[in-house]
């Protein structure tokens, strides 16, 4: 029962870090748009600051499960 518990939280653990990892790419794309204003060039850059940090956590709590 163990194992099946350790299974489903570590296929919860990559759904998770699958999600944030298409966001991060749609984010990396945006920044890539021409004539972006400075203000949302900011916000995005944020932003995937915020995803590389939570993509850190994720991929350590993997680690551990």
């Amino acid at each position: 029962m163990l194992d099946l518990e350790v299974s489903e939280r570590a296929a919860e653990i990559v759904g998770s870090l699958w999600q944030h990892c298409e966001e991060l790419g749609v984010l990396r794309e945006e920044l890539k748009k021409p004539n972006l204003p400075t203000d949302q060039k900011s916000q995005l850059d944020f932003r995937v600051s915020v995803l590389r940090k939570k993509i850190n956590q994720i991929c350590g709590r993997l680690q551990v499960a």
